[in-house]
């Protein structure tokens, strides 16, 4: 089964660039993207792992604290994932001020009862 699919991409520098993409369901129920014409798709992007910066726990559950970097012009942002579920994000302009405010977050989640996390080695 073949199910053609057509775009246009414009770019100003290069003028309209027009590509087909076929979708094609083989007989094992995968599919497969085949193009035709112009530039192919961009392959996936792989996620950047954040700078860890902490890691508590409280009652079984994990929270963890990390920065992003996005560039120059987007700045930092500060990501607490509960248990790997993004709970909070936060941008800021300079790392500074995302490490004072996760200093203060830390602050408060340890008032609350967490603790923590200690790496053993075997």
């Amino acid at each position: 089964m073949v199910m053609p699919v057509r775009f246009i991409i414009a770019r100003p520098s290069h003028g309209v660039d027009t590509n087909t993409i076929e979708v094609v369901t083989l007989a094992d129920r995968h599919r497969k993207i085949v193009t035709r014409g112009g530039q192919s798709p961009r392959p996936a992007r792989k996620p950047r792992p954040p700078e860890h910066i902490w890691s508590l726990w409280k009652n079984g559950r994990r929270m963890d604290c990390g920065l992003y970097f996005h560039g120059e012009s987007h700045g930092w942002e500060c990501q607490l994932r509960d248990d790997g579920f993004l709970e909070f994000g936060q941008r800021f302009i300079f790392k500074e001020a995302a490490l004072r405010f996760v200093g203060e977050l830390r602050r408060d989640l340890e008032q609350e009862g967490w603790q923590a996390v200690t790496e053993t080695g075997e």
